[in-house]
């Protein structure tokens, strides 16, 4: 499985220029959506998350389904723009230490 980063790129000096600020504004490092949010009855549905402290890494084995696809263009506009919505159906998390272990001995069961 090949990971992508999802961290905002550092805008250069031209696009904040072309954009008319003086500096780049303060944001957030991943884009909004991002972020998967537990509580407590969504713990419950996922133990694991239940032993895990701030800092950990984690791998999370997840499948969902494509639920919408759209591709718009606006007037004056040159690039279109797409979306693709997945709703998580399940998945699974352990720490990254333990991840791979974790995980062959979910696929033998």
């Amino acid at each position: 499985m090949k990971l992508h980063s999802l961290k905002r790129p550092k805008k250069t000096k031209a696009q904040i220029k072309k954009e008319n600020a003086i500096c780049e504004p303060d944001r957030e490092e991943y884009p909004w959506g991002m972020r998967l949010d537990f509580n407590t009855d969504e713990m419950a549905m996922v133990p694991e998350t239940a032993k895990l402290k701030v800092g950990d890494e984690v791998d999370i084995k997840a499948i969902g389904k494509v639920i919408a696809r759209s591709v718009n263009t606006r007037s004056g506009e040159t690039k279109a723009r797409r979306h693709v919505e997945i709703q998580l159906m399940s998945m699974g998390v352990a720490k990254k230490s333990n991840a791979e272990k974790d995980f062959d001995e979910e696929l033998d069961a």
